[in-house]
Formats: structure tokens, sequence, C-alpha cells
């Protein structure tokens, strides 16, 4: 809920920077269900064996399996530039018999293991096409990301390792947006490859919707999500490389102010 009213008090601070003219604010709510893909390691104290050696799927080797999320958005529409916020946050258990090694757990090790993702997105367009259907503009966004990997270990050592990696990365930012009577469709791309002070990496974040206006100002949308996190960083001189892919879809409704 903080966050929530954190981002719609945002929007127009920001706008007030910019030639920014409001014509309307749509405000999202969402079931958000992601699938999981791609894997991640991390080296053991003692660098003993290459990264490549000892990555695991994050499916199968840490049975992460697909799970729903909470998803919330603001958009706010200008003349010209056009703002968004939005949020979602993944957490997902497992327990298993490690495959291979995990930092300085070793293969074979009995582990619980808990996945959580936080991200928030704040992106500014500016329109360079406004015709009759069709609307596009492009711009930058801020993407935070906040990742943590806990692999706790029972048998036949008690220990844990942890991945927690946090970032705000600026990405490369566009937006289009079509609309016949009364169903629209929207497509927001993100792209970024930086190299941050422990962590190198390329993000990914498409974002499409469709919506049907069902009443005055009241939609109900459905749509599509595709993030990648592919980094290779650093936690206390353990080397971690992270490929994570989450795709899925999102149900929920919006209301138009």
């Amino acid at each position: 809920m903080r966050l929530r009213n954190a981002l719609i008090l945002i929007a127009p601070l920001l706008g007030g920077c910019f030639p920014f003219a409001p014509l309307g604010t749509d405000v999202y709510a969402g079931y958000l269900s992601f699938s999981p893909t791609g894997d991640l390691g991390m080296e053991d104290s003692t660098s003993s064996q290459p990264l490549s050696d000892i990555k695991i799927d994050v499916a199968n080797g840490y049975d992460v399996d697909d799970t729903g999320a909470p998803y919330i958005r603001v958009d706010i529409d200008g003349t010209k530039w056009d703002l968004t916020a939005s949020a979602f946050y993944f957490e997902q258990d497992g327990d298993l018999i490690l495959p291979t090694k995990f930092g300085d757990l070793p293969a074979g090790s009995t582990v619980h293991s808990n996945l959580t993702i936080l991200n928030t997105k704040v992106g500014v367009t500016y329109a360079i096409l406004d015709a009759a259907f069709v609307d596009v503009g492009v711009g930058v966004s801020l993407d935070y990301f906040d990742i943590d990997m806990d692999v706790r270990s029972s048998a036949p050592l008690v220990g844990f390792e942890e991945i927690d990696f946090r970032a705000p990365v600026p990405m490369l930012f566009a937006r289009a947006s079509a609309g016949v009577g009364i169903v629209a469709a929207d497509l927001e791309v993100g792209w970024m490859n930086i190299h941050l002070n422990d962590a190198k990496g390329n993000f990914l974040d498409i974002d499409g919707r469709v919506s049907v206006s069902v009443a005055p100002l009241v939609e109900l949308f459905g749509g599509y999500r595709y993030v990648l996190i592919d980094v290779l960083g650093d936690v206390d001189g353990q080397a971690f490389d992270t490929d994570l892919e989450l795709t899925g879809w999102v149900l929920g409704g919006l209301i138009s102010f």
C-alpha cells in the first residue's frame, strides 16, 4: 500500500518538471501469473569450479513452480509526455536435493530455497507519433530490481548461502498504443545492458495489454509480461551468475479519472 501511494504521488511531481498537461489518469490492479525459467549459480569461497559447471535450473533444480503475484500500475497521459509507474512482487519456496554445489553448500545437500523478486518501474515517454488510432512514444524508464535467493541446508551440513542483488537499472523505453471503439491495446519495451558497481547484466522488460471498456471509465484488461534478468556479479567475494526469465499473463481491471 505504501509503495502504490508513493508511485501515485511521484507521477504528478515529475509531470511538473516537463511541459506536461495531464489529460487523464488510469489506475490498474490485477493478478500476474509467472512461470520462472533459466538458471542460477554461485561459486564456493575458493572458486574451485567455473560458474558454467555449477549453474542450476531454476524450475527443476530449485523446485520453483508457477506462481501468482499482485500487479499494480498507474498511467498519467499528457498532450506530449506520458508517465507510467508499475510494480510486482514474486515469491516462491521449494524443498530439494542440490544437484550440484551452491556456494559452499555441497551437491547432495537437503535444502530449502526461497526466491523473491520485487520490481518497480517508472517510465516517461514523449510522443513521436500521434495519429487517429495509434500513438507511439519514446523515452527512458527506471526499473528497480530486488532479487533474493536464499538456500538453507539441513543435511548433511547445516548452513546457508544467499544471493542478494538490488539495483536501479535505467532503460531505453518505448511505448505504443492503439484503439478502435471499446477495444485498446498497449505495448511497452524497455532494454539496457549495464555495468553496475559489483555486477553487470542485460535487462529486458516487455509488457503488453489489451483492454475492453465495460462501463464509463471502467475497463477490463488482459496481457502478457516478459522480464529477462541476466546478471553476472559478486557477493562477498563469491561470483554468481543469474539468467532468469519471468513470463506470464496478467488479468485485471482499470479505472480512469
